[in-house]
């Protein structure tokens, strides 16, 4: 009901989109015979059975799929679990193309594909996990197996998560006035307004900002994203605003043509502040450790061994003033030992060492890791020790949580930064 809402909250089309969406539907037959020129922004709702052609386009006579049909407007897709992993996974390029290409033996056709994408779904197969009066009857294994179906790749290019806790009666019942579509539509469109100039040029989006961050993903998705993370850095670079990246390398991202040595290779020697592993410094730039195989260092990995590693970066980018590097150990799946480095180009800086036992997610560590280490730059500028310490105890939190996101407060850390001295994680 709530997604059924969206296309009354959305601005008006302009003459452009109304053109583009009507020819869209009228091309497939879905326009209606009343109406010779669309006045409201679809909203398209295909059942979980689509099959992956009728979601992006094709056939033998390739027409429009239903995100060329939500073009200009939304795409809901109800129970996002019950799709087809295959139907899912063809979206990814669309959602950051903004169009799909439709390729057959003797044409190419490129459909628009820049839709709202707004998805619904259970936590669990029962659909009372969390649930604040009712039991789940699932067991973990079956809620990951079933949280799973939806892929890494998909839900980063979801903006906007968000868990939705059942409504009381009481509430449904009310007959208390509330705020109708048409005043927040207006509000919609004096905030699109205002973001329209603000955004006008990328010295307006950097305006009073102090850090920019990048990660290795950005420009591993398409070339259009490479090339607005180079004009960012760029003009970053030009406003004196620090910049750092966490190189994250993904080699199933990386699939547009270009090799990844070459795009960031460049995008890194804007950078002050670079976060990455060995893996990711062979992958991208061919260094490697001198005269060590990380992979045989067993459980415990030594400081000393990436020390090679950062210099061989500080050589290649020379206005990098800091690389950093997480050190992980794998005892089991659920037993690591997490630790981190941070090298200034004279000294090697290395954090106390943590036994993370019982862990619940790795997803969202690296980004913990870094929120936490840019946080602790800032707070103490002449403190590379602390502010490594406090990354290390931010991101160790974070494996005791489950999701994405380091749902944790700065006295939790501060708390971790000042145990004892065993570095057993504590929840």
């Amino acid at each position: 009901m709530l997604a059924k809402r969206l296309p009354t909250i959305l601005p008006p089309f302009t003459l452009q989109e109304s053109l583009e969406t009507t020819k869209i539907h009228s091309v497939t037959g879905a326009l209606d015979s009343n109406e010779a020129l669309m006045s409201s922004r679809p909203f398209r709702k295909p059942h979980h059975t689509i099959s992956d052609v009728a979601l992006v386009g094709g056939g033998a006579f390739p027409q429009p799929g239903e995100i060329s049909l939500a073009h200009n407007g939304v795409l809901f897709l109800d129970e996002l679990p019950e799709y087809k992993r295959t139907v899912l996974e063809v979206m990814r390029q669309p959602l950051e193309d903004r169009k799909v290409t439709i390729s057959r033996a003797k044409f190419t056709v490129d459909y628009p594909a820049s839709f709202m994408l707004v998805a619904a779904m259970n936590p669990c197969p029962c659909g009372y996990y969390n649930h604040p009066e009712k039991d789940c009857v699932c067991s973990p294994g079956v809620v990951q197996k079933y949280l799973n179906k939806i892929s890494g790749p998909l839900l980063d290019r979801i903006d906007l998560h968000v868990e939705v806790t059942p409504v009381n009666f009481d509430e449904l019942a009310s007959s208390e006035n509330t705020e109708n579509s048409t005043s927040i539509r207006e509000r919609v469109i004096k905030a699109r307004e205002i973001q329209d100039t603000r955004f006008e040029t990328m010295e307006e989006v950097f305006a009073n900002a102090q850090w920019f961050h990048w990660t290795g993903i950005t420009p591993a998705i398409s070339q259009g994203a490479a090339d607005a993370c180079l004009e960012a850095v760029q003009v970053a670079q030009k406003m004196g605003i620090t910049i750092s990246t966490d190189l994250n390398y993904r080699a199933k991202l990386w699939k547009y043509g270009v090799p990844s040595t070459s795009v960031m290779t460049e995008l890194t020697a804007y950078c002050d502040v670079i976060l990455g592993n060995e893996e990711d410094a062979e992958k991208h730039f061919g260094i490697k450790p001198e005269g060590l195989d990380i992979t045989t260092q067993g459980d415990h990995v030594k400081a000393e061994a990436f020390l090679s590693v950062c210099k061989q970066m500080m050589e290649k980018f020379p206005r990098a003033k800091k690389v950093i590097t997480t050190l992980r150990g794998s005892l089991s799946a659920s037993h690591n030992t997490w630790a981190g480095v941070l090298y200034d180009g004279n000294h090697m800086f290395a954090s106390r060492e943590y036994q993370i036992t019982h862990i619940v997610d790795r997803v969202g560590g690296g980004d913990a890791f870094m929120g936490g280490l840019i946080y602790g730059l800032l707070t103490w500028p002449n403190d590379d020790q602390k502010a490594l310490e406090f990354a290390v105890a931010a991101s160790c939190l974070k494996h005791t949580i489950i999701g994405d996101a380091n749902l944790v407060t700065l006295s939790e850390v501060e708390k971790l930064m000042g145990g004892d001295a065993s570095g057993r994680v504590v929840r």
